[in-house]
């Protein structure tokens, strides 16, 4: 059995969001861990959505990746398959990484001018697909979760 994690956003320089990352993906280790059951896991990525800053937190995370792609080749060195995608819109990936995911684990700075960004966009996407979704603000380090039609801090 394979969990699939979809990663999304801008990853700021700032060592306080890598350790909320890192402790959400230990998180999630420790929950699949504690199920009892062998299941691997797999990261979701694609250059549409998901910031070059990642690649030094993911390669740490020791999961192999897939990478949803159009033309930018940017993080085909990473990831153990790659799946080409034959469109010229971000929303077609961002329907694909959905699709595909267990859960959406993103970084937003919550930015008004951001509502039409791409990290917003895929928010709404998971949201819609009734796919889970963690975020990271990364202007105020608050950590949020999204049900099925809201949207609560985490405790």
């Amino acid at each position: 059995m394979k969990f699939r994690l979809a990663i999304a956003g801008h990853l700021p320089t700032d060592p306080a969001i890598c350790r909320l990352f890192d402790e959400q993906i230990g998180q999630i280790r420790g929950f699949i861990g504690a199920s009892g059951r062998h299941i691997d896991m797999e990261l979701l990525v694609s250059p549409s959505y998901t910031d070059p800053n990642w690649k030094d937190r993911i390669r740490l995370t020791g999961f192999p990746v897939c990478c949803y792609r159009r033309d930018d080749p940017s993080w085909d060195d990473l990831c153990h398959q790659i799946i080409s995608l034959e469109t010229p819109l971000d929303y077609v990936v961002g329907e694909e990484l959905c699709d595909k995911a267990d859960l959406l684990l993103a970084v937003w700075n919550e930015d008004v001018t951001e509502m039409g960004g791409n990290t917003w966009s895929l928010l709404q996407q998971a949201h819609n697909r009734k796919v889970p979704a963690v975020w990271i603000s990364s202007r105020t380090r608050q950590i949020y979760w999204s049900g099925e039609f809201y949207y609560e801090q985490y405790r």
